[in-house]
């Protein structure tokens, strides 16, 4: 599998790196600092390969008891590639991540006494090209809240109304950077992750980005109210 720049290939297993919320989604970059034996020892293993691992969810709280074991895991995931790396002095590692495309877990793979990290077998969860035609009114309406309406005060917003206004990106992968960026919720992000259908996620970025701009506009009336000395708004 094809994923712009790099290639996926699902006839073997993937690392999993797990963690209590969404890490990661396609498109999102983030820094990782990997210092657990078994994560440091997942780097090494895979950087002289394809340098690709999974970014997976603990399923309800049962990690919380047996962190260090094998907790419960939700089934969709994202493959991620290391695309920056260094090993510090302590031989802990610190990554730059860039997410590639989502996935499902198909079984895990059972522990073989020589790797401490959890792997298991992936099958792609999307696999027809996002229609972007469909996407072009959502689009159109996240431009708009964003140069024009309250979604503008949200940090980051200004950068975005252009990528918005690019039509060289695509709509899909705009959609996707907007749900890593500005939805902090844990479910409807992992929502997203598990969604396999661009329009059904759009739907979903769109409709919360309008109930925070709601939020923002009932704020707005107590902003322009003048605030006690020592106090701000950011």
């Amino acid at each position: 599998m094809s994923t712009d720049t790099f290639e996926v290939h699902f006839g073997h297993a993937f690392p999993l790196f797990p963690l209590e919320g969404v890490t990661l989604m396609p498109h999102g970059i983030r820094s990782l600092h990997l210092f657990e034996p078994r994560y440091r020892q997942l780097v090494t293993d895979i950087m002289d390969g394809n340098r690709q691992f999974a970014t997976a969810t603990f399923e309800g709280h049962r990690w919380q008891h047996e962190y260090h074991g094998r907790p419960p895991l939700r089934p969709a995931v994202c493959i991620v590639q290391i695309m920056q790396h260094a090993e510090f002095d302590d031989q802990t590692h610190g990554v730059i991540v860039q997410g590639i495309c989502r996935a499902r877990i198909a079984s895990e793979l059972p522990p073989d006494g020589k790797k401490l990290y959890r792997r298991a077998k992936l099958e792609p969860l999307e696999i027809v090209e996002p229609d972007e035609e469909l996407l072009t009114s959502f689009r159109s309406r996240i431009a708009e809240a964003m140069e024009n309406d309250r979604l503008g005060d949200l940090r980051g917003a200004k950068s975005m109304v252009e990528h918005l206004k690019n039509e060289d990106i695509p709509a899909s992968t705009i959609f996707e950077v907007l749900g890593f960026n500005f939805l902090s919720d844990d479910e409807i992000r992992y929502r997203l992750l598990a969604s396999d259908d661009a329009r059904e996620r759009a739907a979903i970025v769109s409709t919360e980005l309008m109930r925070l701009q709601n939020i923002l506009r009932k704020a707005q009336p107590q902003r322009q109210v003048d605030a006690p000395k020592g106090c701000h708004w950011n």
